[in-house]
């Protein structure tokens, strides 16, 4: 009887031995939908179980992870895509017992025909002033460009570009009065292609940079510009969209402006209005390649940076983007008296944009 009961006790033992319990996968969320011009996405993924990225599809980039108690998150970009089908892939999780999370990411085709296609962008040529708060004859070009933008309403950008010695200097501007062989202040240039000396009579000078604005508009942009941004805390976030008629590999450069700074000018007193000054850049301030391989697809790129301490009022703050074309591919007439020519780096500004910060401004087009 002994033995039997310890038979029944082993039996009974055996049949209360806990099977053991699968683990458990969560990914949040569990599908991902990216638009054409490709973007960025997280993904949180919480297990009781060690795991890993077991699979994904080549075309989904992960760009961060980062791990906090029993979540992980994963940070991915998708890039452009140039088909007008739609993509599917696949990110799946699985931890070291088999159990497995999904993650499903769509991408849509590029649309068979895009809204600006058939639209004229509206062109704006864009006046570049080298300049510096010492130099006493830096004034008599400013109003020169005020003369023609007043002259050609919603035709021209403008900014102020102050070398490293100015009381307000702009950061990195050396690099372009390199590029632009800038020899003395002032100096204009326009659309980078043209120098603007600075004439004894404004109006002379003015009569230039209209010439060369004229000029430029005979050649319809191939891009236009949309610019969205916000401002948070001490920081700044730009938007910055280009549609394109063409394939081409353009240049994009994105600047920060302040207008309204009440400083000291010589030739100007200690409180002249200093306007369009460059106090910071999104991009390098030569610009950065984007290159257009499909007409239909628009591309966007985001930059977030600190807003710069010199700033005096957010309030004043805009955003200035331009596109710059290849020369090779089209570029306008040099018949322009009293401006002088040059092929600098091979691009010319092919279309100009700015806008206040804090806001949103459309893809602008002709009426």
């Amino acid at each position: 009887m002994k033995k039997f009961y310890l038979i029944l006790a082993a039996i009974m033992a055996a049949a209360c031995v806990e099977k053991p319990v699968a683990s458990t996968i969560e990914a949040t969320p569990s599908s991902v939908d990216i638009i054409a011009e490709g973007g960025e996405f997280e993904v949180t993924v919480k297990s009781d179980a060690k795991f890993d990225v077991s699979e994904k599809s080549s075309w989904i980039e992960q760009k961060k992870w980062n791990v906090s108690g029993d979540s992980s998150t994963y940070l991915y970009r998708v890039g452009e895509t140039d088909s007008s089908e739609p993509r599917e892939g696949i990110i799946r999780y699985t931890t070291t017992d088999g159990v497995s999370a999904e993650v499903h990411v769509t991408q849509a085709g590029v649309s068979d025909t895009a809204d600006w296609l058939d639209k004229v962008f509206a062109h704006r040529s864009l006046i570049m002033r080298f300049t510096a708060t010492w130099c006493g004859y830096c004034p008599m070009m400013n109003e020169a460009a005020e003369k023609a933008m007043a002259a050609n309403p919603g035709k021209i950008e403008y900014v102020a570009l102050h070398d490293g010695s100015s009381d307000i200097p702009t950061p990195n501007v050396n690099k372009l009065e390199n590029a632009f062989s800038v020899q003395g202040f002032p100096t204009g240039i326009v659309d980078c292609r043209a120098e603007v000396p600075n004439y004894q009579s404004t109006d002379v000078t003015a009569s230039v940079f209209s010439g060369l604005v004229t000029e430029a508009g005979y050649v319809p942009s191939a891009t236009g510009i949309k610019i969205s941004s916000k401002i948070e805390g001490g920081k700044i976030t730009a938007d910055v969209t280009v549609c394109s008629k063409v394939k081409d590999n353009f240049m994009l450069t994105v600047l920060l402006l302040e207008d309204k700074i009440i400083a000291y000018q010589a030739s100007g007193g200690s409180n002249y209005e200093h306007n369009s000054v460059a106090r910071a850049s999104f991009t390098d301030i030569a610009g950065e390649s984007i290159e257009i391989g499909n007409p239909a697809i628009k591309k966007t790129r985001s930059y977030t940076i600190d807003i710069p301490a010199a700033v005096l009022n957010k309030d004043n703050l805009r955003i200035l983007a331009y596109v710059q074309r290849p020369n090779a591919s089209i570029s306008p007439a040099k018949s322009v008296d009293g401006a002088y020519y040059h092929d600098y780096a091979g691009y010319h500004v092919d279309n100009a944009k700015s806008a206040a910060a804090g806001t949103s401004s459309p893809v602008e087009y002709v009426e």
